[in-house]
């Protein structure tokens, strides 16, 4: 699934993920498509920059040190002005099928993820919260 450069123009992803190194894979891959990157490393930042940048889908990684990725969902879900914004959960975790029932996740990502499939999954959720406004 390849976009041309420019074509995600305008639209903003956070993405949430304590390991700089993936935070820097996924900035330079979703960049390159034109979206707009905002990054956190862990839940409080990711809650806090949700709510300045408003992102238009969060990429989230499930595992992380402060905030675990269930209580940040738990937080957006309760938020009214949050609460629509499609997550992607990224997790090496076993038990994502408990994950996805407990926490009505739509779309996950499987560590390790290449970008193929990084790209399809982000254009899925976009166009589903598309179909949903």
């Amino acid at each position: 699934m390849q976009r041309r450069s420019g074509a995600g123009a305008g639209v903003r992803i956070l993405v949430v993920d304590d390991v700089p190194s993936v935070r820097a894979f996924l900035q330079l891959a979703l960049a390159e498509q034109g979206y707009e990157v905002h990054l956190a490393d862990d839940g409080h930042q990711a809650l806090e920059r949700a709510r300045s940048v408003r992102p238009h889908l969060i990429l989230m990684d499930w595992v992380m040190p402060r905030m675990h990725g269930g209580d940040v969902l738990r937080a957006l879900r309760g938020d009214p002005q949050l609460r629509s914004i499609p997550v992607v959960l990224m997790t090496g975790s076993v038990g994502v099928d408990e994950i996805v029932a407990t926490y009505g996740v739509r779309w996950v990502l499987e560590k390790p993820f290449g970008l193929h499939d990084l790209l399809a999954t982000v254009e899925m959720a976009l166009a589903a919260a598309v179909e949903q406004a």
